[in-house]
């Protein structure tokens, strides 16, 4: 509603947005604003309007650190969890019983998860995945990488077909910018360049390209939960979006959420801010067992080089042994999300609650 409506009438047509604005103030409502959307490029360029505050009483959850302590804003990494739990991908998984299109509102955020049971194979086809739709620079590097180790062949690699010739067109054009933004990282303004992408499609038959289709587009959530998609390996590769920008503060995404509510092992590079908000909820990485340890300080490059090195020590009795081993640690960090964004958006909830108190006193 905000992003497709009211934004833009704010943006816009300022004089249309203030009736809107002043009809709430007449009716006396609260407004719960998520600004926990996954998008830090976005927060950034549009703040101002993020920021706006309006004259009725409201509510904003974010997950960027940019508006932590600001006025009417509650900021937490995990916020995210609400956009990506409140989608209609996690419908079926959520309320399979449900005839209605929209969730319902819990007073106990505990009862959202009752139906959400993950049933992994112990037997999987690959170490890891490595799932992607865009071929950023730094995921180029990363299957380049793994391809002069050895490694490809080990895991699951995809790209989709529709990126491949949106990025090979850009590159040919010399426009270096994505993401319709030009705050882009000093790596990504190096790499991404024709010479890597031409090495690139140089291996392109050892990777799954997807296909050019909508579902499998924009319901990347409903692929990997309804359709299984996590049961193909034992560690997810993920390379968060966010370090090919400028940012003024660390980010991460669904990306690096989803494996861990899927009960397997993550590995991330791109980001350094997942690994200690991880670490502060209490989410085992298990880096010490990967030889992974120091990789939150390291940049996206060198997370990739630790990553790499990692896998070349693994096979499939390896790490099968060791997901065996760690399964209940695996285990309990999934219910540590869930118990964390419990907690937070219960917090939400008594937020709304004194707000009803208070127009009763």
């Amino acid at each position: 509603m905000w992003y497709r409506f009211y934004f833009p009438l704010l943006k816009n047509h300022k004089e249309l947005f203030n009736k809107l604005e002043n009809l709430y103030v007449e009716k006396n409502v609260q407004i719960f604003f998520n600004f926990a959307i996954l998008e830090a490029v976005n927060y950034e360029d549009e703040e101002e309007y993020f920021l706006y505050d309006f004259k009725f009483k409201h509510i904003k959850i974010s997950d960027y650190e940019l508006f932590k302590d600001k006025k009417n804003f509650y900021y937490d990494s995990f916020y995210s969890l609400y956009h990506l739990l409140a989608e209609p991908q996690f419908k079926e998984i959520l309320y399979p019983n449900s005839v209605y299109d929209t969730f319902e509102y819990h007073i106990d955020f505990k009862k959202t998860f009752e139906n959400f049971n993950i049933n992994g194979s112990l037997e999987k086809q690959s170490i890891y995945s490595h799932t992607c739709l865009k071929p950023r620079y730094h995921r180029i590097k990363f299957l380049l990488a793994a391809d002069e180790n050895g490694v490809l062949s080990i895991g699951e690699n995809n790209v989709n077909i529709q990126f491949i010739e949106e990025y090979k067109h850009a590159i040919e054009e010399e426009k270096i910018f994505t993401d319709n933004t030009n705050i882009h990282s000093k790596n990504h303004l190096k790499y991404f360049n024709k010479e890597l992408y031409e090495n690139f499609l140089k291996i392109i038959h050892k990777i799954n390209v997807t296909p050019n289709d909508q579902k499998f587009l924009y319901d990347h959530l409903f692929n990997y939960f309804n359709n299984k998609e996590y049961n193909k390996s034992y560690i997810d590769i993920t390379g968060e979006t966010h370090c090919i920008f400028d940012l003024k503060y660390g980010f991460f995404t669904e990306k690096s959420i989803k494996p861990v509510l899927a009960e397997k092992f993550v590995m991330i590079y791109g980001s350094k801010k997942v690994y200690s908000e991880y670490k502060r909820i209490g989410i085992d990485l298990f880096l010490d067992e990967f030889g992974l340890k120091g990789i939150e300080d390291k940049d996206e490059l060198e997370q990739i080089d630790m990553i790499i090195n990692c896998l070349k020590t693994l096979d499939k009795e390896k790490i099968k042994k060791l997901y065996i081993e760690k399964y209940d640690i695996i285990k309990s960090n999934k219910q540590k999300m869930f118990d964390y964004y419990c907690k937070i958006m219960n917090n939400v909830n008594v937020l709304l609650l004194n707000e009803k108190i208070k127009k009763l006193i």
